[in-house]
């Protein structure tokens, strides 16, 4: 009977042609874009994962339980740093973690906000003026002269017309710039240096007077992230040394990200230039674009700047260059505003020009490989706290160069991290008790505070208890800015906000089983840490793909509905316009459920041989989307993709999930239409025949 059933159907399906076409189509498109969107979603899915969990998460986050604030490690902390809690004892947290199966690495993490105040381009030439003088450099000293001097120059002219003069602070500071402008001043500082006189009082009359006047351009915040650094590139797949070269091991550090170091630290004219390209690349136009237009006017904005740069040899070989390369015989000011006013025609040949005849002589980064960076940061108490690293490079996650989203965080050990971050240990509280015994602080009534700050009417006399308070804190000072190394074991025994767990697999069931074993071995141990999986640890950024899943589970559903209700009706008609057809088989025999099998079956053989069409075509696209890849359009879907493109990877499952889905709508769509033809009596054939 069930043979029989099959191939019945299958004569009717290819009997109905109009009917099964219009339906089969249907089922289908709905195959189509079951398998389609399910290979992409779980592709961007495994994306979002290796990004996160390669760049920076781990497998797994571990926080303070006395966290204020969720954990979100791309959070907005610039809108102010929340509050992780933190862990005192990472040593304990560790080493509990470590024993777990599957665990490979632990890593210690902090996040911190820091100001990096480099000055203004006048105080960075006066300050290597100073110290070519004092190493007897006197070509490089001659140099810096002849830029000082020009610097100054022009800065007296670009203030004559100044209408803030009224202010008696920046009057006497424009008197003090045209005195430094004048011959008067540089052959008296020419005389002192030859004779190897004391010229400091000209290079603090220029740095404490003149300079003031100059913009501060060299003022950066920093959002950096402190951690084991040697085992933080050992463990995190993506993570690579683009510029410089990695902080040696064990040795305090700073690592500028890539993209922040483009991004902040590069010369505004270069910036803008690189910007402007790469949207020409992707078919934009300045003459259309208000976003390139703007980065235009940053370059216009920058003239003045770029002239202060430029040392007088440097001026006479960039202004022989314009000359010809603008065909316009104009002083060095005209012929840099004119060069750039960059439009759509002109942006290739300029910008090639600006990196060969202009970019050599300024500074095209503010910080450069091989720089010290102080980075200034204010704890919790409100106290500030200051460190001098060497930047040892620039690094990058491989694949995600161009995604925002992980070119956020800087870099630096984890030693340093602690200080700037101002936690108290034992030791520092033990130091300051110290510090305060030697100083003898004491009790003072409110009525006898004056005399106790001001010394009422004895003489002063110096404290033998407060001076040696003083030379200890000097030592302290000396003894940690000399000490740039450390072991391995002073990065464990201290403070970390929160940390990285790395398991040796990292599918989804490892990571959700990780979680419950070494939340449940860190209460065993009884220390108050939380543990998040990764995905809840990234805040919304690990929600991404969670939404666009549900989107397509939106668009699926809507998508079937849609179906339903068309190859409902269709069903329907076609059950009406065989009712002689169904009158006479019930007319020889065939019971009510022969009837209704028979409806279901044709369906069933439509929506596989439909399914199967629709999933093969579906396979075929994703194969190809594969191979040639979807390219990121932009930023975030950089980061989405893992990478510059998707290439979804098909499965059997997908190809299953596009058939089953069409047959479950194409016999939910039936049940109605089959009852209906199963109803048809004899009686009712033989009167429409009538």
């Amino acid at each position: 009977m069930t043979g029989l059933i099959w191939r019945i159907a299958l004569r009717n399906v290819l009997a109905h042609r109009a009917k099964s076409i219009i339906v089969g189509i249907i089922f289908a498109l709905g195959a189509l874009v079951v398998v389609v969107g399910n290979a992409v979603v779980d592709a961007m899915d495994v994306g979002m994962a290796s990004s996160i969990q390669q760049s920076l998460a781990g497998h797994l986050q571990v926080h303070s339980k006395d966290a204020r604030d969720p954990l979100a490690i791309y959070g907005d902390e610039f809108a102010g740093m929340p509050d992780f809690g933190i862990m005192p004892d990472f040593a304990a947290v560790q080493a509990t973690i470590a024993a777990v199966p599957g665990v490979t690495a632990v890593i210690p993490m902090g996040s911190q906000i820091a100001f990096s105040g480099g000055g203004n381009l006048l105080d960075r030439r006066l300050s290597a003026l100073r110290a070519a003088l004092r190493e007897g450099d006197a070509a490089k000293a001659a140099d810096l002269r002849a830029h000082i001097k020009r610097i100054v120059s022009l800065l007296a002219e670009d203030i004559q017309g100044d209408p803030a003069l009224g202010d008696a602070a920046i009057r006497e500071r424009i008197a003090a710039a045209r005195i430094a402008a004048s011959d008067a001043f540089w052959v008296d500082f020419d005389a002192k240096t030859d004779a190897r006189l004391e010229f400091l009082e000209q290079l603090e009359f220029l740095e404490n007077e003149v300079a003031p006047l100059m913009a501060q351009t060299g003022f950066l915040p920093v959002w950096f992230l402190g951690t084991d650094l040697d085992r933080f590139a050992q463990h995190f797949d993506r993570f690579k040394i683009v510029k410089g070269r990695a902080v040696p091991p064990n040795t305090r550090g700073f690592l500028f990200n890539d993209g922040v170091y483009e991004e902040q630290v590069k010369h505004r004219v270069a910036w803008a230039f690189d910007k402007l390209v790469k949207g020409a690349e992707v078919g934009q136009r300045i003459a259309d674009d208000p976003t390139l237009q703007s980065y235009v006017d940053t370059m216009k904005s920058q003239a003045k700047a770029l002239l202060f740069e430029l040392t007088p040899a440097a001026s006479a070989q960039v202004e022989a260059a314009l000359r010809t390369a603008l065909r316009r015989d104009a002083p060095l000011e005209a012929l840099i505003d004119t060069f750039l006013a960059v439009d759509d025609a002109t942006l290739s040949e300029r910008k090639t020009l600006f990196y060969k005849e202009i970019a050599p002589h300024i500074e095209l980064y503010q910080l450069r490989v091989g720089d010290t960076i102080t980075l200034r940061s204010f704890t919790r108490s409100g106290y500030a706290r200051a460190a001098n690293l060497t930047i040892y490079g620039t690094f990058a996650f491989e694949g995600l160069e161009n995604s925002t989203i992980t070119s956020q965080h800087n870099l630096v050990d984890m030693i340093s991290f602690r200080d700037l971050f101002g936690h108290a240990t034992p030791e520092s509280k033990a130091e300051i008790d110290a510090m305060r015994a030697d100083a003898q602080v004491e009790d003072v009534k409110r009525a006898d505070a004056e005399d106790a700050l001001f010394g009422g009417g004895d003489a002063l006399v110096e404290d033998d208890a407060g001076e040696a308070s003083v030379r200890a804190r000097q030592v302290i000072d000396i003894e940690r800015s000399a000490n740039t190394t450390f072991t391995p074991a002073d990065v464990t025994q201290g403070m970390a906000l929160h940390a990285a767990v790395l398991l040796d697999q990292g599918t989804p069931e490892q990571v959700a089983s990780a979680k419950i074993a070494v939340q449940k071995a860190l209460d065993d141990a009884g220390l108050k840490v939380n543990v998040l999986t990764w995905q809840e640890a990234s805040g919304i950024v690990g929600q991404i793909v969670l939404m666009i899943r549900l989107v397509l589970l939106v668009v699926v559903s809507l998508l079937s509905i849609v179906a339903l209700v068309i190859i409902n009706n269709s069903m329907v008609m076609a059950t009406m316009d065989r009712v002689k057809e169904i009158g006479t088989m019930r007319a020889i025999g065939a019971q009510k459920q022969f009837v209704n099998q028979l409806f279901v079956t044709e369906t069933l053989v439509l929506a596989l041989i439909s399914g199967a069409i629709g999933s093969g075509l579906g396979a075929g696209l994703v194969w190809w989307m594969h191979s040639a890849g979807v390219p990121a359009t932009n930023e975030f879907m950089t980061f989405l993709f893992a990478g510059p493109a998707l290439r979804p990877e098909l499965t059997w499952v997908h190809v299953g999930m596009g058939v089953f889905n069409v047959v479950l709508v194409g016999m939910i769509s039936t049940a109605y239409p089959a009852k209906i033809a199963a109803r048809i009596t004899p009686v009712e054939a033989m009167q429409s025949r009538a």
